[in-house]
């Protein structure tokens, strides 16, 4: 049982020692762990306050993207939409313009088939007249084959054209 109960010697010199050890450590260890902590705890203080800076900044920077990002986008539907009605508006030109070409190209065939039309019926009827006096000619020539029917149907048309 000895060894359990601590004789009075013992715990007197265990008491003494850890005095000593306490003063000497109050009187020249304490002071700089204390400083050490102290330092220590400030720094954690300003890493805290850092991050914290930071973390606001991030939010700022978070929230300037953010804007940049909707000024980018309108600004992005904005040139959309002009490039589609600018398209609107050319295509519209373009089919405006399309559409006097052929109203004009309409005009100019009409008023060539006119012209053709002028020049074949005028053709056709210079060929009548032409092919009318062949035939009259011809008809003429075989009911006056005698001199004296000549000689009367000439004194008998002048007669008329004077009369006239």
């Amino acid at each position: 049982m000895e060894i359990i109960l601590p004789k009075f010697g013992l715990f007197f010199w265990t008491i003494v020692i850890f005095l000593i050890y306490y003063f000497i450590i109050a009187k020249y260890a304490w002071k700089p762990i204390i400083a050490s902590i102290k330092k220590r705890e400030e720094s954690i203080q300003n890493a805290l306050k850092d991050a914290e800076t930071a973390r606001q900044e991030i939010q700022k920077m978070n929230e300037l993207t953010e804007k940049i990002h909707k000024e980018a986008l309108a600004e992005k539907n904005k040139i959309i939409k002009e490039a589609e009605e600018l398209a609107n508006q050319k295509k519209q030109l373009a089919e405006q313009e399309a559409a006097n070409i052929k109203a004009k190209k309409l005009a100019e065939v009409e008023q060539e088939i006119t012209n053709m039309k002028n020049s074949a019926i005028s053709e056709i009827k210079n060929l009548v007249g032409s092919l009318s006096v062949e035939i009259a000619e011809k008809i003429l020539k075989e009911q006056l084959k005698n001199p004296k029917e000549q000689e009367a149907f000439a004194k008998s048309e002048l007669d008329k054209i004077n009369l006239n």
